[in-house]
Formats: C-alpha cells, sequence, structure tokens
C-alpha cells in the first residue's frame, strides 16, 4: 500500500520531522524522497532552525509566563484581604485553563514519538514488515498534519 505523497505534503514532512524530531537533512532526503539541494532551500526558505528552537522553549515558556501571571494575581487576591473581583477570579479560571491546556496538549512530536520508537523496533525485528507499514505511517503523518492545520 503506498499513498503518493503530494509536494506540499512532502514538504510539511519535511518541516515535521526537522522542526519536532530533529531530524538531520540527510535522514529527510532519505525518509521523504526528495533531493537534497530542494530540503535544504525549504529549510532556508521557511526558516526551519529558527522554528526548530523556537518550538524546543515555546511551551515552556509559556508555562512559566502563566505560573508567573497565576503568582502576580493570587498574591493580589491573597494581600487584598482575601476580596477578589469578578474579574480576578475570571483571570484566576483563565490562568489555570490555559495551564491545564499547555500541560495536557500533546505537540505533534510526542503523538508521533511513540510509533517512532515501535518503527525503529520493528526495521530491525522484520525489516520486510517495517516496508509494509511504513507507507500507512508516512499517510497518518499526512492526515495528522491536515487536521492540525484545519484546526489551527
Amino acid at each position: 500500500m503506498n499513498i503518493p505523497l503530494s509536494k506540499e505534503d512532502r514538504k510539511s514532512w519535511a518541516e515535521l520531522l526537522y522542526t519536532r524530531k530533529n531530524y538531520s537533512i540527510d535522514m529527510i532526503v532519505s525518509t521523504t524522497g526528495h533531493d537534497r539541494e530542494t530540503i535544504e532551500r525549504w529549510a532556508i526558505q521557511d526558516a526551519w532552525e529558527n522554528m526548530r528552537l523556537s518550538i524546543l522553549t515555546c511551551q515552556k515558556e509559556q508555562l512559566e509566563c502563566l505560573y508567573q501571571l497565576l503568582g502576580i494575581l493570587t498574591k493580589k487576591i491573597k494581600d487584598s484581604g482575601d476580596k477578589a473581583t469578578n474579574a480576578d477570579a475570571d483571570l484566576l479560571l483563565k490562568y489555570t485553563r490555559a495551564i491545564k491546556n499547555l500541560q495536557t496538549k500533546k505537540s505533534v512530536s510526542e503523538v508521533l514519538d511513540g510509533f517512532d520508537e515501535y518503527i525503529i523496533w520493528l526495521q530491525k525485528a522484520d525489516i520486510d514488515l517495517a516496508k509494509q507499514v511504513g507507507p500507512t505511517y508516512d499517510a497518518f503523518i499526512t492526515d495528522y498534519m491536515k487536521k492540525l492545520e484545519r484546526a489551527a
């Protein structure tokens, strides 16, 4: 079962592999089937390295900021003699909801990490089966990325 991917799907997949999975250019070339020059051009044009770095810190920094804001708000409420306003309560709920969402929301890489481990294991255990499973994995990645794009 070989599901062909469009050029745009391959580009999105290559970007995911680079930014979220820390694949090297050579690994992306062998995985996606595009030539090295194309992958390098995409990486430069779309600033994949910057995205890779921002992805690594984005969620952590957002959580730290939200915790600081929550701390400031909690201190304000305590310092005012437990006289929280409706606006304070609303902010408190929003901050805690945002923290919970950031802590429980899975990134693309987290979703794919488990299956990546399985594919690596399967390649060692039964390379022929791994070759059969590979195209469905590729299709899954493409479908998953399309769902994320529609949700954004």
